[in-house]
């Protein structure tokens, strides 16, 4: 049930930052108990729009209205005394502090006893969060253990708990399914349903469109700052929200994959690493994509990580064009030409602090000049690369932290081709980045497997697996239970292999 007054106004919002807009007259509203998505391209305004709406920024014009009454909030205090939370896409939980430390912090529980010297009321703290978790959330949560040692979903759910115990009225949701698995996301969407049942309004910010628009009630489309459309969910199609998105019909995401495959350039031998994965064998062909699936905790990631050095196996062996190598670090990895990109591209890859050009460059300084950086050189290499890559940018000395996510990941994609590697492993390729982005991003790797590359990709996305991979691992419980066909297989046969011990049996449809 929805009240007739809607939950939140956002009447002509405009903004701009250093003469650029970022808002033009964006009017939205939101109604009590309902879902509202809200998607576009990188760049679109989102991210900006929300920030608005949790007094992150002030808009140059246009007004906000909270249950019909106008409101300008100045800071996040403000927004936050007015109902409004938002759990960003890169969490906010305090690692070393357990569930309960993290849901009070800054509003701990005092005892009633000796007013001078009170104590932190620990027991009424603890029984409020156990409610909050059974009752509102219906799951559990280790309230005892540093939040560090728990799953990205539940350190998820430890700030939907913070949002609910600050009596958040409307919880907006920045890439909530990003990092999560399946069975994560399936939790998630079961908890969003229930918060709307309970008359909160959810605001859902995603690129994964087909998820949006089956939790969604309404959507948004927002492109170049300006309102595009207003839909209701049941009633689009995944690729008419693309269309409105870019502005032009949606073409093929997919390039059409290679099918010319040189000598083996990658082989795994009998790979063992206690309690992570056993016995672990495969080849990768220069030309070929080798994709790996499976769930969080299958051995997935830890196999690449292993190939580049940053983990070191008990057992097997490594082999680069036939010979055995010892890998046992990222630079003896690089010596022999393979490149890695991690799935947490802002703590694994980027220098958020440091220009375009210098996170472009900064893997191949050696190649630059190895006594004296060669700053025309490097200028002219970034230019080329920013250029065929189509990076976004207002220049090479930008800020990288302000570019979108599917800018970034270009940049980190093109410092490892500036590095001239055969082999390119990458995990989560196109975790947070637009449709467009993504599409980039898969050219690039089918140009790469063109000039005789070999490209290993992990991704928790089987559409994508399918989409761009010649052949697909599936890992269970860090074995192989799979080796899959990438141009004759589906998503349903690989979420088959993902969760079970098959014992041999074969997937049928």
């Amino acid at each position: 049930m929805t009240n007739k007054t809607p939950v939140i106004e956002m009447r002509n919002i405009s903004i701009a930052f250093a003469g650029n807009r970022a808002l033009e007259d964006v009017s939205v509203h939101m109604n009590q108990g309902e879902v509202v998505g809200l998607v576009g391209e990188n760049g679109a305004g989102k991210s900006t729009l929300m920030k608005i709406l949790c007094g992150v920024y002030s808009q140059t014009k246009g007004e906000i209205y909270i249950n019909g009454q106008k409101k300008e909030f100045k800071n996040t205090r403000m927004a936050h005394k007015a109902g409004i939370s938002m759990i960003y896409q890169e969490l906010s939980v305090f690692p070393d502090l357990n569930a309960i430390e993290n849901i009070f912090i800054g509003h701990e529980l005092l005892g009633t006893k000796n007013q001078i010297l009170r104590k932190l009321d620990k027991k009424t703290m603890h029984q409020i969060a156990e409610e909050l978790f059974r009752e509102q959330l219906d799951i559990q949560v280790d309230l005892s253990v540093p939040v560090r040692s728990l799953s990205l979903a539940k350190r998820q759910m430890i700030e939907i708990a913070r949002c609910l115990y600050s009596n958040a009225a409307v919880i907006i949701m920045d890439e909530p399914t990003e990092p999560l698995e399946i069975a994560e996301q399936e939790q998630l969407f079961r908890i969003i349903r229930k918060l709307k049942a309970d008359g909160h309004t959810i605001i859902y910010i995603s690129h994964q469109l087909g998820q949006l628009k089956d939790i969604s009630d309404r959507i948004y489309v927002l492109r170049d700052g300006r309102l595009v459309d207003e839909m209701q969910a049941d009633r689009i199609e995944v690729n008419d929200m693309i269309e409105k998105m870019i502005g032009q019909k949606a073409g093929d995401q997919y390039p059409e994959k290679n099918n010319t495959f040189g000598e083996v350039l990658l082989e795994v031998d009998s790979l063992t690493k206690e309690k992570i994965y056993i016995d672990i064998s495969f080849a990768v062909r220069r030309g070929e994509i080798l994709g790996i699936a499976g769930l969080a905790g299958s051995g997935k990631s830890e196999i690449l990580r292993t190939v580049f050095g940053a983990l070191q196996a008990d057992q097997g062996e490594l082999r680069i064009a036939g010979s055995v190598k010892t890998i046992d670090s990222p630079g003896a990895a690089m010596k022999h030409k393979i490149g890695f990109l991690g799935a947490e591209r802002k703590v694994e890859g980027l220098f958020l602090d440091q220009s375009v050009e210098w996170n472009v460059t900064i893997g191949s300084l050696g190649q630059l000049n190895p006594l004296k950086l060669n700053k025309k050189k490097a200028n002219e290499v970034t230019a080329q690369y920013i250029d065929v890559m189509n990076i976004k940018t207002p220049s090479a000395k930008w800020m990288i932290g302000q570019l979108s996510g599917g800018n970034q990941q270009k940049a980190l994609v093109a410092r490892w081709l500036m590095c001239g590697p055969d082999i390119i492993l990458v995990e989560e390729p196109t975790r947070g980045i637009d449709v467009r982005a993504k599409t980039e991003i898969y050219k690039i790797f089918a140009d790469c497997c063109k000039a005789g590359k070999a490209v290993v990709v992990v991704s928790s996305e089987s559409p994508e697996l399918i989409g761009i991979c010649n052949n697909i691992l599936v890992m269970y419980d860090g074995r192989i239970a799979a080796k899959l066909d990438g141009n004759h297989t589906s998503e349903a046969e690989i979420a088959y292999y993902t969760v079970q011990d098959t014992g041999g049996e074969k997937y049928e449809a």
